[in-house]
């Protein structure tokens, strides 16, 4: 009972070292897990194991830390890098938020990961404000994106004529779409939202797929005039 006493006390100092505190379901289960056998005498083990981790946990971290075994064996970690990139001239990269709030954790990874490839091949950092959806906006947040890119970057901070707000470039994808739809790349439809999503479901050609050009444009400018309507790009129905 000595030997096993020591081998859960071990266990609970390893646990309370690297979490602050021991558990007692954890050391129980590294336990059965090393010897299986103990299974057979379960409720025996549990309150030595319990009686054993309350101990533990009585101790400052400083003692825990000095009693704690020091042969724990951490797997090395293979390096890691950033894949390498193929291009030609200037690269030019963007991380474009919605300006719904401010920033979030989950926007760091794509900022470090821009700013990276921005610093590896000596290119350009563009900040686009994805603000063309007037209900998803708050307008606090326009400056409140810049001042959290300037704590994370510091002088990396994209310069003033790489920021760009999408709402004050309308203009230019007006014109683009109107190329889309001459060269019939793109269409505007009417068609229901739920409808049309079923069709696309069964690879069915939406209704207003196919109208000419002309009408395409047609009813662009109408729907600029009247916002009805919807531009779709043209993909192949039948590509998974």
């Amino acid at each position: 009972m000595d030997d096993l006493r020591q081998r859960i006390t071990e266990l609970a100092l390893s646990d309370a070292s690297k979490h602050g505190s021991a558990n007692s379901k954890s050391v129980l289960g590294k336990l059965l897990g090393s010897t299986p056998s103990l299974r057979d005498k379960i409720q025996e083990v549990k309150d030595l194991v319990d009686e054993v981790v309350f101990e533990i946990n009585s101790l400052s971290i400083d003692e825990i830390n000095k009693r704690a075994p020091k042969t724990v064996f951490v797997k090395k970690k293979k390096e890691k890098h950033l894949p390498e990139l193929s291009t030609n001239g200037t690269p030019v990269f963007r991380f474009a938020p919605s300006p719904s709030g401010p920033l979030h954790l989950g926007h760091t990874r794509a900022i470090f990961l821009n700013a990276a490839y921005r610093d590896r091949y000596d290119g350009k950092l563009i900040l686009r404000i994805e603000d063309t959806n007037p209900s998803a906006i708050d307008s606090e947040a326009y400056e409140l994106i810049k001042e959290d890119l300037k704590w994370l970057l510091d002088d990396q901070y994209p310069k003033d004529e790489d920021i760009y707000c999408q709402s004050n470039r309308m203009d230019i994808y007006y014109k683009d779409i109107r190329t889309l739809l001459e060269a019939g790349h793109a269409y505007v439809t009417h068609t229901p939202a739920e409808e049309w999503r079923e069709k696309k479901r069964r690879k069915e050609s939406d209704n207003y797929r196919d109208l000419p050009s002309a009408k395409q444009l047609t009813a662009f400018d109408k729907l600029l005039i009247e916002g009805s309507g919807i531009v779709v790009i043209k993909t192949d129905l039948k590509d998974p």
